[in-house]
């Protein structure tokens, strides 16, 4: 029997109790949906979505302020100079490459009016509440609202370090393998809401795979640095560097779906 912990992020609340049994995919915890704002790119500066992402001077992880400048286009020959500022206060959450949205998250002191007194803002609002489900069969052994300990029978994977939340979903090995540098056009519209694994992550990779979605990222050098940079963002996608043993272990195994947890490091794979 192994102990795996769920760390529960700010605002979840369990819905479990100590001595449960519970079975993979049942709801445990769940938060109120948070308000998201979209802010489109194109209809701000009359570009095509294709161009959107160029203007941008705020990434994934950023706090913005009211006054901030979210994107800016320069004229020709560096005249008509158009910038768009911030009406809100909140946290960029990705940009939406397809559409040219940029999602931001609301601080809880923000006055709504803004948004639905400007075109360029459109309000999003959660449908559901965000929940966390069990990702093995297994007994709490305990809970809190910071963790929810499963106890089960299932081996667990320990990395060498990590940051981040939890999130299960499949795997999928980059082109560079887990021995080399994963290089940017290695990331594509494939790597979506995927755990990406690969050798060398730097910190301009990590970025990108943290603001296109994918689900997790699991490297075999990801530095002190990376760590430290991303942590610093306040960025929810969960980061875990594994031995290359374990990295092998995963990659070769015919399971292709994983379990995993930045704060405690902990992989399992899923055999269901």
């Amino acid at each position: 029997m192994t102990s795996l912990p769920i760390q529960l992020p700010k605002g979840y609340t369990p819905i479990v109790s100590e001595k449960d049994v519970v079975t993979s995919g049942q709801e445990i915890a769940r938060k109120e949906a948070k308000k998201d704002v979209l802010i489109n790119i194109p209809d701000a500066f009359g570009v095509p979505v294709r161009q959107a992402g160029k203007l941008l001077k705020k990434n994934p992880g950023d706090s913005i302020e009211i006054g901030d400048i979210i994107a800016k286009k320069t004229g020709k020959l560096g005249f008509g100079e158009k910038k768009l500022e911030s009406k809100i206060n909140g946290t960029i959450l990705r940009f939406e490459r397809d559409s040219g949205n940029v999602v931001i998250r609301l601080n809880r002191t923000d006055n709504l009016k803004l948004i639905t007194d400007n075109k360029v803002y459109k309000d999003r609002n959660g449908l559901e509440a965000d929940v966390i489900l069990s990702p093995i069969d297994g007994i709490v052994s305990m809970c809190n609202n910071s963790q929810i300990v499963i106890d089960t029978d299932k081996d667990i994977i320990l990395g060498l370090n990590g940051f981040g939340g939890s999130v299960s979903a499949e795997w999928q090995l980059l082109p560079g393998g887990i021995d080399g540098e994963v290089e940017l056009l290695h990331l594509d519209a494939s790597c979506i809401g995927k755990v990406i694994i690969g050798g060398l992550f730097k910190t301009d990779v990590l970025l990108k795979a943290i603001g296109m979605e994918v689900a997790g990222v699991i490297g075999s050098e990801i530095g002190e640095e990376e760590y430290k940079y991303i942590e610093a963002r306040h960025m929810h996608t969960p980061v875990v560097d594994l031995s290359r043993k374990d990295l092998e272990a995963i990659t070769e195994s015919k399971h292709k779906k994983l379990f995993m947890d930045g704060i405690t490091k902990t992989i399992l794979v899923l055999k269901a």
